[in-house]
């Protein structure tokens, strides 16, 4: 984890790089790219100065459009300011800004996690069949994405919430939650997620009477 001493360091060597005499386009505008991701580290690992780190973050990727507008860092800083709100604790602003960045940038390498972030938008607000579609947009459009796990992860998440939530639907939410969850384990071996995956696996099943098998899933989210 980037330490407060380690996030400030690297902000000070990206604006070295952006002033040092003879440095290019491309070094200066990476520089300046670079420092947002600084500043927002440091908004994450320094609470009380968030909002002014935020506000340095902006700044520097707003940069690229006025100085770097010709840089390949671009479609990055746009990725960037569009997820920025999520980031704020606005999950519906980021939701607009990540669904415009999607019509602006179509060829971005970067679509595919503003498609993410938007279905972790989405599940935020509650808006869970909505989330649920464009996690489920994530895996067929990045079947081997980096966070193609993480979608249907979430996807698991959403069933077993709807389930949760109406006892009418329950039964088939559970159910659906469960091989959701199964496929994440079964298909995306090794994950990060696989703590929580297994977890929530242990309370499907659970919620399905399967105790034998609620208790598999709760060892192996202890392994």
């Amino acid at each position: 984890q980037l330490r407060l001493g380690e996030a400030g360091e690297a902000l000070a060597t990206f604006a070295r790089l952006g002033e040092r005499p003879g440095a290019s386009p491309l070094r200066r505008a990476g520089a300046t790219y670079q420092s947002g991701h600084a500043e927002a580290s440091l908004a994450a690992i320094d609470p009380d100065n968030a909002e002014a780190h935020w506000m340095q973050a902006r700044a520097f990727w707003g940069a690229i459009f006025t100085d770097h507008a010709d840089s390949i860092y671009v479609d990055n800083a746009a990725y960037q300011l569009a997820a920025l709100p999520y980031d704020q604790g606005d999950p519906g602003a980021a939701l607009a800004a990540l669904a415009r960045f999607e019509t602006e940038y179509p060829d971005s390498g970067l679509r595919h996690l503003a498609v993410y972030k938007q279905g972790r938008a989405a599940e935020k607000l509650g808006r869970l069949d909505d989330a649920f579609a464009t996690y489920e947009r994530y895996g067929a459009g990045w079947p081997e994405g980096a966070f193609a796990d993480n979608s249907r992860y979430h996807q698991g998440r959403v069933r077993f919430a709807q389930a949760q939530a109406d006892d009418a639907t329950a039964s088939v939410r559970y159910a659906e939650a469960e091989l959701l969850f199964r496929s994440v384990l079964d298909n995306f071996a090794p994950s990060a997620l696989q703590p929580w995956v297994a977890y929530y696996l242990g309370r499907a099943r659970y919620h399905r009477r399967s105790y034998d098998g609620a208790l598999d899933a709760f060892r192996l989210s202890l392994s």
